[in-house]
């Protein structure tokens, strides 16, 4: 599983659903935050040990293409409009996909799966059908509508709420953080070829890998064992088949 902030707070309400304790949510957004903190902390420590530790040395030659060319990339106001317009029509063709997916058994996902979906798709058929697509104006959507999801979803949550399991939840990010800088020191770094770019990409799994999964493992956690009937919620028959059962005491 793999989902910070947003997916946290997508998914928060269908735990509640089922019978989750209504601070899920607050639980895994909270999660999903101190885990970019920690992962901004770490990251950088990490990549400066592997530096130092292999005497590593920056490429020269290696830098952004605009760096390389000395172009910048300047924002038009026609391409923004167009590609805005692109990006709410794809919002628009991701529901019918999201309602196919959620009539499929056993199946729970947030509306924005669709979306996904559907951007997913559109890039491909674009490219193919060699459809002019504005880069730099997408990219600047994605961070003005992220930046203010993510603000208007911290805005909306009760600290209060995570009082009684402060100290769990400190436990666990803070075990996750120490398992994280070991894997990108002992596994990252050696897959991504053991150069100075290997340990700038482990220094960038660290925020991942601590960004993107911390918001489910103290939701999650929280969620399934502090409520009776969310315990009982899934149960597995003798056949090793998974099931979601509707009442807190299944009979299987």
């Amino acid at each position: 599983m793999s989902g910070g902030v947003g997916t946290a707070s997508a998914f928060g309400p269908i735990f509640i659903d089922w019978g989750a304790p209504e601070s899920a949510t607050t639980v895994g957004v909270t999660a999903g935050t101190l885990g970019n903190i920690m992962g901004s902390l770490i990251g950088g420590p990490v990549a400066a040990f592997l530096i130092s530790r292999h005497h590593l040395k920056a490429d020269p030659n290696d830098k952004p293409e605009a760096a390389a060319d000395g172009k910048i990339n300047e924002l038009s106001n026609s391409r923004m409009v167009s590609m805005f317009g692109m990006v709410l029509l794809l919002c628009a063709l991701g529901m019918p996909i999201y309602c196919i997916l959620d009539n499929i058994p056993m199946i729970e996902m947030p509306k924005f799966i669709g979306c996904l979906f559907a951007g997913a798709i559109a890039r491909n058929v674009m490219e193919a059908a060699h459809i002019k697509f504005y880069t730099p104006e997408v990219d600047a959507l994605e961070h003005m509508f992220l930046e203010l999801y993510l603000a208007l979803v911290l805005m909306t949550i009760d600290i209060t709420a995570l009082a009684d399991v402060a100290g769990q939840m400190g436990i666990i990010l803070l075990l996750q953080a120490a398992l994280m800088a070991l894997f990108a020191i002992f596994v990252s770094y050696n897959m991504f070829g053991r150069n100075y770019g290997a340990a700038v990409m482990a220094a960038g799994n660290c925020g991942w890998g601590c960004g993107s999964r911390s918001a489910y493992w103290p939701g999650i956690w929280w969620a399934r064992w502090s409520s009776t009937r969310w315990r009982s919620t899934f149960f597995m028959d003798t056949s090793g088949r998974c099931w979601r059962s509707a009442s807190p005491t299944p009979s299987c």
